[in-house]
């Protein structure tokens, strides 16, 4: 995965100590504003609590799922927050039954099938998804869901100026072997004021 980083101009200041008198003299780009303090905090307090159901009303809905039939099967799916709060870390779970050949059908398990989507803006759908299990003649995907389990609900606007980022595909690289192991590339931009790092043991 290839990111880059949106760099910020800032105001470049030229201070000058002449007869006791200090000049400074900034330098901006024809008429932009002067550079406001980044409103989006540095961190936030997370406090787990159920994902479908908000403050208000609403919650975090799964709108649709799909799976692929055969090879290497993967699953999809279009989750979205119906509130009007912001949805912070939320983790969802997939939860898949597979039967093999002799054996009653069973669920997946392991902690690659649970997922957390950092931020979820009022009304904003989000994508998921994961390649599962290879599928044969012995073994076969009985049936496949989505649950939203947790969140951190946030009043709008806690996030300040928080837009999310936009990706743009930009190719695919086919690999020939016995199973999928294509790879896409894309730019992920980012709009907002501060840098955004992973949540991985982050609070």
């Amino acid at each position: 995965m290839k990111k880059r980083k949106l760099l910020l101009s800032g105001l470049v200041v030229a201070v000058v100590a002449a007869a006791g008198i200090t000049t400074a003299v900034l330098s901006t780009r024809g008429h932009e504003p002067v550079a406001k303090p980044c409103e989006i905090p540095n961190s936030v307090r997370v406090q787990p609590v159920s994902a479908k159901t908000a403050p208000g009303g609403g919650g975090i809905d799964v709108e649709e799922t799909g799976v692929s039939s055969s090879g290497l099967v993967s699953m999809g799916a279009v989750v979205r927050n119906t509130s009007d709060h912001i949805a912070y870390r939320t983790r969802v779970m997939l939860k898949v039954s597979v039967a093999f050949t002799g054996l009653p059908p069973g669920p997946m398990q392991g902690s690659l099938l649970t997922m957390e989507i950092p931020v979820m803006l009022p009304g904003q759908r989000v994508g998921i998804g994961r390649p599962l299990v290879n599928v044969n003649a012995t073994t076969k995907v009985i049936s496949a869901d989505v649950e939203a389990q947790t969140t951190t609900w946030l009043p709008n606007g806690a996030l300040g100026g928080f837009s999310p980022t936009a990706d743009t595909y930009e190719s695919i690289s086919r690999v020939k072997s016995s199973l999928p192991a294509d790879a896409v590339q894309y730019t992920e931009n980012s709009t907002n004021c501060r840098a955004l790092v992973s949540c991985a043991g982050n609070s």
